[in-house]
Order: C-alpha cells, then sequence, then structure tokens
C-alpha cells in the first residue's frame, strides 16, 4: 500500500488524505458511541442519578445517529459534502467540549443528543465524499468505511477504562475535542468543494418530526418507570407512551404515502424483507441495546476496574472482525442460511452462558466472560454478513433504500434494547443479577428468531448451484 501511494499522481494522493479525513471522522463518532459504557457506573455515582436517566446517555445518542442518517444524505447533496460535514464537525467538537464541563445529568443528555446531530452527519456525507473523489473505485473506500467503524468500537471501551480508573470521567467527552478541531481543520484545507444539487431536494422533516417524537416519548414512559418502579399503573408515564405510540403510527401512515419517505416503509410489503428486518432489530437488541451494559455488568455483577471492563468488549469485536473476514469470503459456497442459522446459535449459546452468572470457575473471571465474549464475537462475524447481503439481495434494485430500513431496525433494535435493560433492572436491587436475567431472557429470543431465517430466501446457493451446473454442462460439452 505504501508503495502505491508513493506511485500515485498528486491528485490521488490528495484524494487518500481526503479519505484519512473522513475516516477519522468516522473513527471518532464510534469511539464516542462505546467510550461512555465503561462510565455508567461512574455517572451514576458521581452525578447522583439513577440508571433509569444514566441510560439516556446512551439511548439519546443512538436516537439522534437515527433520525439524522437519512436526513444527511439529502442534505449533503443540497448544501455540499464539504460544507455539511465541516458544520457537523464544529458542532460534534463543540458539544465534546460542553459535555465535559456538564453539572448534572439533564444536562449531559441534551448535549449528548447534540454530539449525536454531528455523529449522525459524518458516514452518508463520507460517504457521498468517497463516491466524489473514487468514482468507479469507490466500492473500495466505502468497504474501508466498515473496518474503521469497527476500530472505534474496539478503541472506545479501553480508553475509557483508562480514563475512568486514572482521570475524571469528563475525559470521556474531552478527548474527542482535539481530534474533532485537528480534522475540522485539515477538512479546511483538502476537502473538495462540491456543488450544490442544481434542484433543491424534498426533506421529509413531518416524518423526523414523527419518528423522534414518537421514540422520545416512549423512552421518555420507560425512563419514568425505572425511576418509579412502583408506579407501573401511573396515568403520566401511560399517557406519554400512548402518545409516542399513535406518533410512531402517524410516522408510518405518512411514510407511506410521502413521496420522499425518511424511511421506504413500502419495502416491508416484501415478506422476506420484513423477517429481515425483524430479525435485524432483535440483533440490534443484542448488538447496540443491550451489550452497551457488558462494561456496567462487569462492574457490578463481578467487581472488575473500569479498564478491565472495557478490555472484555475488545475481545468480542476482534472474533467479530476476523470472522466476518472468513464468512464473507465463503458466502457464495456456504449460502446464507448456513452460515445465519449457525451465527444465531453461537450467540444464543454466548448469551445463555453469560445469564448463567457463573463467577470463580477455576479460571479468572476475566477470562471467563472474555470467552463468552469471544463466543458472540464469533456468531456475529459469522451470521452478520449474511443476513446483511440475504436481505439485500431481496430487491436488488433498492439496496440504498433497504441499507436505509435495515439502518432504523437495528438502531431502533439498540434502543429499546438498552430502554428495557434500564426499566428491568430498576426492579432488582442487585443489578448484575438482573442483567443475568436479562441476557437469558434474551437468550431465548435470538434462539427463536432461527425462524425467521427460513423467510428468508438463500439466493446465494441458488447462484452456487447454477454456477456449478453450468460449469458441468460446459464439461459435457
Amino acid at each position: 500500500m505504501m508503495r502505491a501511494f508513493a506511485r500515485a499522481t498528486e491528485t490521488e494522493r490528495r484524494n487518500y488524505a481526503v479519505f484519512a479525513v473522513v475516516a477519522v471522522a468516522l473513527f471518532m463518532s464510534t469511539m464516542a458511541s462505546t467510550i461512555v459504557a465503561v462510565g455508567l457506573p461512574t455517572l451514576e455515582e458521581e452525578l447522583d442519578t439513577t440508571v433509569g436517566w444514566i441510560g439516556w446517555v446512551i439511548n439519546v445518542y443512538a436516537l439522534v445517529q437515527t433520525i439524522v442518517m437519512p436526513v444527511a444524505g439529502n442534505l449533503g447533496d443540497e448544501l455540499g459534502n464539504r460544507k455539511l460535514f465541516l458544520w457537523a464537525l464544529a458542532l460534534f467538537a463543540g458539544s465534546s467540549l460542553a459535555l465535559g464541563f456538564a453539572l448534572n445529568v439533564y444536562v449531559l443528555i441534551v448535549l449528548r443528543g447534540i454530539q449525536g446531530i454531528g455523529a449522525g452527519v459524518f458516514l452518508p456525507v463520507a460517504i457521498g465524499i468517497a463516491s466524489d473523489i473514487f468514482g468507479q473505485r469507490r466500492q473500495t473506500a466505502i468497504g474501508l468505511f466498515t473496518t474503521i467503524l469497527t476500530i472505534g468500537t474496539i478503541i472506545g471501551p479501553n480508553i475509557g477504562g483508562v480514563i475512568i480508573t486514572h482521570l475524571s470521567w469528563r475525559w470521556l467527552f474531552f478527548v474527542n475535542v482535539p481530534i474533532a478541531v485537528a480534522v475540522f481543520f485539515i477538512g479546511l484545507r483538502l476537502l473538495p468543494q462540491s456543488d450544490r444539487a442544481k434542484r433543491r431536494l424534498a426533506i421529509d422533516w413531518l416524518g423526523v418530526a414523527l419518528f423522534g417524537l414518537g421514540i422520545a416519548l416512549l423512552l421518555y414512559a420507560v425512563t419514568f418507570w425505572s425511576n418509579h418502579p412502583n408506579a407501573m399503573s401511573d396515568p403520566l408515564p401511560i399517557a406519554f407512551a400512548s402518545l409516542g405510540l399513535l406518533s410512531l403510527i402517524a410516522f408510518v401512515r405518512h411514510e407511506a404515502r410521502t413521496p420522499s419517505p425518511m424511511v421506504e416503509v413500502q419495502l416491508l410489503k416484501s415478506w422476506p424483507l420484513l423477517m429481515a428486518n425483524i430479525q435485524q432489530f432483535i440483533f440490534g437488541l443484542f448488538t447496540v441495546g443491550t451489550f452497551s451494559f457488558i462494561p456496567y455488568y462487569a462492574q457490578v455483577g463481578y467487581g472488575m476496574s473500569p479498564s478491565t471492563s472495557g478490555l472484555i468488549l475488545t475481545v468480542r469485536s476482534i472474533a467479530l472482525v476476523l470472522l466476518s473476514i472468513v464468512s464473507s469470503v465463503a458466502l457464495i459456497r456456504l449460502g446464507y442460511r448456513r452460515p445465519m442459522v449457525v451465527g444465531v446459535t453461537i450467540i444464543a449459546c454466548g448469551l445463555f452462558l453469560l445469564g448463567l452468572g457463573l463467577r470463580d470457575l477455576g479460571i479468572p473471571n476475566v477470562a471467563w466472560l472474555s470467552i463468552i465474549m469471544v463466543i458472540t464475537g464469533v456468531g456475529l462475524g459469522i451470521g452478520a454478513p449474511a443476513s446483511n447481503n440475504a436481505a439485500l439481495d431481496v430487491i436488488p434494485g433498492k439496496i440504498s433504500s433497504i441499507s436505509g430500513v435495515r439502518g432504523v431496525f437495528r438502531n431502533v433494535g439498540g434502543i429499546v434494547g438498552a430502554a428495557m435493560v434500564v426499566i428491568v433492572l430498576s426492579h432488582f436491587s442487585d443489578k448484575g443479577e438482573g442483567l443475568e436475567r436479562i441476557f437469558l431472557a434474551l437468550s431465548i429470543l435470538v434462539f427463536l428468531s432461527i425462524g425467521l431465517v427460513f423467510f428468508i430466501p438463500d439466493t446465494a446457493r441458488q447462484r452456487y448451484a447454477e454456477r456449478k451446473k453450468e460449469q458441468a454442462s460446459r464439461g459435457l460439452s
């Protein structure tokens, strides 16, 4: 790669530098998402709040990103990717700095939402910039973005653990400021000027408002119930939850009718695609929502230090990356269905082991938890590439729209998962025991989702069979 860079023209080198700029921003946004996970117990204690409100620190970031991503793509086309990217960087840097000075959890939540706006812009705009500068070679650059996002999930918890152990929790947010500022000024110099779209693009602001309002109202109801576990029948949270559901119903009806929807819900009329997205929702429960609390579980359930709890997530990410590479290469031969079934089964087994709450088995507890994390990472690495490709193959001409819908299902699954964890934990004085019950219940749900796999066409297996048949016919001729 270094030789290729040395042989590159000046324009190509500049393009590589632009890629590096947007890649660092993507890394930073993912790191900001995972770095907080190891600090949840500390934030709960030092801000003198409850696990219900602390859950919002994770949820609001994911919620705002979910809303912003589909809008950012259109805004990038209308305003220009360069301008939107730089504004997002400034917003991200400013909110990160302000987060470090937050005096209570409520200010923290609001600022975390603002930080999520900036983070939500980065991926769609990065893809747009990569498409502009690399043209037909954009697939490689966009593929590398996935690896960069994964690296962020690996490094985030480890840096967070070191910060919580040796510094104040405020540095969980301060650490992003110099990175964002540096990327801003480098981007100001390097990012190419982009022409505005020739026409103003319709942005579904009503859809954005209905979706955001619905999720926020539901989350508020969950927060109330988690803070007042004996007031489940209180009319206030019931009213908020009802209004939230009505807002989401209105969102779905509006999206089905508007010519420029935030999410193309018409795609869900395809039964195989609906099943694939329900499975994606369940994966979101597991990968985004519940597993955000693994460092919390390691600390409250096993008494581990923040730095050690961050390390546990790292081994899962490494296993996921390695197995996803192997699985991706073998997809055509194996087909989609078998890797999905195997992957889901392995994940369910890992969650079941986690839910048993076993301790002191003759090996260090950190080693035992790490083994379980490797098991779940292996399951995800085997199943996720097959699941993603199988869904995209359902309607090949709608790949971008399907990707957007799947992203919403995954993120909403993560938001719901984190919210459910919070409300269940409110009924347990022993938070470790509460999380173990959650893991056991989730293991059953994940295992049952195997049934969804058989509704999704195994087009890879069909193509492989057709290829073998064609090869055989050539041999006979």
